[in-house]
């Protein structure tokens, strides 16, 4: 699971935010007195490193003239990890039938969930993706 601080939707919004902003001839400080935050808050929140909650996202969308949803358009949302191993499964070598897949997907998402952490995950993730994805020497 990705640890909603440094979520890719983020930086995504906060370029948004800072093309916004420019676009109307706006500077940060003005940003940070119009919204009472300090203008090292509005630089995190342009660079991604600071969530905003809904309704400074929609006050930024009125003052900047643009629809709330553009600051998430052309946003592509990162595989679940379930997606992933799927993935994973579908792309593996070998003649599987539907059942088998889904027993094999079943099973390696048991062993997922007794992983101790995320960086285990994230680990095993890679590792089952770059056996998959690389070439045997021959």
């Amino acid at each position: 699971m990705i640890d909603e601080n440094e979520h890719p939707l983020l930086p995504h919004v906060g370029k948004r935010l800072k093309i916004a902003r420019k676009n109307r001839g706006i500077t940060r400080p003005q940003v940070a007195q119009i919204m009472e935050l300090s203008e090292q808050q509005v630089g995190r929140q342009e660079r991604g490193e600071a969530k905003l909650n809904i309704v400074q996202l929609f006050r930024l969308a009125r003052l900047y003239e643009v629809p709330f949803s553009w600051f998430f358009n052309d946003f592509e949302a990162p595989p679940s990890e379930n997606e992933r191993i799927r993935a994973v499964i579908e792309r593996a070598p070998g003649e599987w039938s539907p059942a088998t897949t889904e027993e094999k997907a079943q099973a390696l998402l048991a062993v997922w969930e007794s992983l101790p952490g995320e960086e285990h995950r994230e680990w095993l993730l890679n590792l089952l993706e770059m056996l998959i994805y690389s070439k045997p020497k021959e």
